[in-house]
């Protein structure tokens, strides 16, 4: 199909911008092209047996039930394809960021910044991929969290500035200051949206701009609309065009395609996620003037009593944890790596187990404050782990266990509660993500012995 040739034109030409790059980095994503090939081929294996034609399918319920049947199939195989890429993918990312954060060479840091740019875009490739997939069989389920809008948003602005600097634009966020410090609403998908639309604004713009703007257009003391923008002064988009540029896998020309990259899955996504959540996308665009993607999200507010600066986490220092015992439990020896550089830099004391049964023999030998547990594991996984160390006997049970996992799968988080899990970190994790997490149960910890 159509589709796997744009899939594996997008995975060659980020290789091919990692020619000067290191073989350590070269082989990690080398593992990631190697998994695509044989995605590529389980998945048309899986699209022949799907191709039933409309008549078929009318023909009788046994037929029926083989498509859905087989629709299943093709989500449970994204699924796993997934998490076997994360894995190697949270090592070059993890790795990019360590040695980003090690005073690099001015040419170093030009170097890891595009593997690092080049990462993250086959990471969000990933997530389209699997989303996309989620949503045909319906399995994509909404959250309702408390989101921080402002911080949300110059995350997404530190995430691209690099890009935005590579291509000698600007990039700058407009907030509108009557928006409140948190709302509630589904943090993931919100990000994961705009993610889409600031990439796609880059890309398409060689000079000028890029501007993510939120603006209120009513609210009470229940709820408020925001509507959110991203503007770009790029190639623009004529009105003919804009009537496909929605549809899956398609673009405005396939010329776009041969100089830009890309699969078409994003904004097929993004009207997909937006329908979910009640709303739409706009378009407002001129051919070599520039578009402008908005929509308009309503939020829950929360009562005035509950709003928070937001720097409660944020101002804390590790420091104040030097030398903390933690048990780091993952099978994969890279991914351990990885996750301890941090934690030691951050001033943890970090032990290791390469199991679930390892983990939980250790926790009963040694006095650790937190777990970070992986769920895939051999012998025995987080889960099981993790539901035995809620068993044990005395204080041990209530440690802070919080799951590193690459598994994306909707089930995962809610199985993970059940199993006595604090939280759940996806891989490829970011490193303010972590230590944020972190920070914050820490805090908690700290805050509830103080109080005994």
């Amino acid at each position: 199909m159509e589709f796997n040739k744009l899939l594996k034109r997008q995975i060659k030409r980020k290789l091919g911008k990692t020619e000067e790059l290191s073989p350590q980095m070269l082989d990690f994503l080398q593992v990631i092209s190697n998994s695509y090939d044989h995605f590529e081929k389980d998945r048309q294996m899986i699209e022949r047996a799907m191709d039933l034609s409309s008549a078929e399918l009318r023909a009788s319920n046994t037929e029926k039930k083989a498509a859905q049947d087989l629709a299943k199939m093709k989500a449970e195989f994204l699924s796993t394809m997934s998490h076997e890429i994360r894995t190697p993918l949270n090592a070059v990312i993890g790795m990019t960021n360590i040695l980003i954060d090690d005073d690099p060479k001015q040419e170093q840091t030009r170097n890891l910044n595009i593997l690092k740019n080049s990462a993250d875009t086959l990471l969000l490739l990933i997530n389209n991929i699997l989303d996309y997939s989620k949503i045909e069989v319906g399995k994509i389920v909404l959250e309702e969290t408390e989101i921080d809008l402002y911080t949300l948003t110059h995350n997404l602005e530190n995430a691209f500035i690099n890009e935005a600097c590579i291509k000698d634009i600007e990039l700058k966020t407009i907030i509108d200051p009557s928006i409140p410090k948190l709302v509630l609403g589904d943090s993931l998908r919100i990000t994961q949206i705009l993610t889409n639309l600031i990439g796609n604004a880059i890309k398409f713009t060689n000079e000028g701009s890029v501007t993510i703007a939120l603006k209120v257009i009513e609210q009470d003391h229940e709820s408020i609309n925001v509507c959110f923008s991203v503007i770009d002064t790029g190639i623009g988009i004529s009105e003919q065009q804009s009537s496909i540029i929605f549809d899956s896998f398609s673009q405005a020309e396939y010329s776009t395609t041969r100089e830009f990259g890309g699969t078409g899955l994003g904004l097929t996504i993004i009207k997909d996620l937006l329908k979910l959540m009640n709303s739409e996308i706009v378009l407002e665009s001129q051919p070599n003037v520039g578009s402008n993607f908005s929509f308009q999200l309503t939020f829950k507010q929360l009562p005035s009593g509950e709003q928070r600066s937001g720097s409660e986490t944020n101002s804390i220092d590790f420091s104040h944890f030097k030398d903390i015992p933690i048990l780091l439990v993952e099978d994969n020896l890279i991914n351990t790596i990885v996750a301890k550089k941090f934690l030691e830099k951050w001033g943890f004391h970090v032990d290791t187990a390469l199991n679930g049964q390892i983990a939980v023999d250790k926790v009963q030998e040694n006095s650790y404050q937190l777990v970070l547990m992986d769920i895939h594991m051999p012998i025995m996984d987080g889960f099981e782990a993790s539901k035995a160390i809620r068993a044990l006997d005395g204080s041990v049970s209530d440690i802070t266990i919080i799951a590193l996992t690459a598994s994306v799968d909707p089930t995962t988080k809610q199985k993970a509660i059940e199993c006595g899990i604090n939280d759940v970190v996806t891989k490829p994790f970011q490193p303010k993500e972590l230590n944020h997490i972190l920070k914050t149960y820490l805090l908690t910890s700290v805050n509830a012995r103080r109080s005994l």
